[in-house]
């Protein structure tokens, strides 16, 4: 679950800044915070990890 856990965490570290950016510049948003940044981090890691570690476990491979 490691490799699933820091894909999880390196995709949502580089996509929601990304994201949030967007978003605050084409419709107005408000830009996160540091403490919203590291949470989204925080739930996208372990996210990431039950949802890929649950696919790889049905595939029949270590979870």
């Amino acid at each position: 679950m490691g490799g699933f856990l820091a894909g999880g965490l390196a995709g949502t570290a580089f996509a929601s800044p990304v994201q949030n950016l967007g978003n605050h510049l084409y419709f107005g948003d408000p830009l996160m915070t540091p403490k919203q940044y590291i949470t989204g981090i925080a739930i996208g890691g372990v996210t990431g990890g039950i949802v890929n570690g649950g696919i790889a476990a049905l595939n029949g491979r270590n979870f």
